[in-house]
């Protein structure tokens, strides 16, 4: 297959999630009296734009949005912390190569939720940040969404702001996993010292 064919097909597969998107998005930022702001995306030769929706819950603006990298497409839900704590976490599933690399000392920190601590690897900055975020309920709501990647950033190393995001990969359609990952944006933005 030619570089132009397969570039071709890997395009008409992004258009295709990014309509299924649109379509089980828009039901959702309608539905339950949300009052969310649903922006169509679309792909095109010359550029692309992403679904997304805005809210805000519990006076925490959270962002969904469906992003396409590497061909490869995922859903990240996204909230700016208003007090960010100080120092960053993220989680990931663990891997054959994050088990090689705690072998050799790579940190993983215990959350005390053995489901949790047995599926995902989580590194941090600062130990008590991790433990703040990465509460009992906050573990139950990643491992229960099966979360690809979790990250926290207090903003501090760039010229933005603090972001909490949320990633599943492809298109999420379950509507109870989108209001999941948008509430639990909301909730970790607002997590204090």
């Amino acid at each position: 297959m030619s570089m132009g064919a397969l570039a071709a097909t890997a395009m008409e597969a992004a258009s295709a999630e990014v309509k299924r998107a649109n379509q089980v998005w828009d039901a959702f930022a309608r539905g339950a009296g949300r009052g969310y702001t649903m922006r169509a995306g679309h792909v095109g030769w010359s550029h692309a734009l992403n679904p997304r929706i805005d809210g805000v819950i519990d006076d925490v603006k959270v962002t969904l949005e469906y992003v396409i990298t590497d061909l490869q497409g995922r859903t990240v839900a996204m909230a700016t912390p208003a007090a960010p704590l100080v120092g960053h976490v993220e989680i990931v599933p663990e891997g054959i190569g994050s088990r090689l690399a705690k072998l050799f000392g790579a940190q993983d920190l215990v959350m005390g939720h053995p489901a949790f601590d047995k599926k995902y690897i989580v590194k941090a900055t600062r130990e008590e940040t991790a433990k703040a975020l990465l509460d009992p309920e906050a573990c139950e709501g990643l491992f229960g969404l099966d979360a690809s990647r979790f990250t926290y950033d207090d903003g501090a190393r760039g010229a933005g702001g603090g972001m909490v995001t949320i990633e599943r990969p492809k298109v999420e359609d379950r509507e109870s996993a989108l209001d999941t990952m948008m509430k639990l944006v909301a909730r970790m933005a607002n997590v204090r010292a």
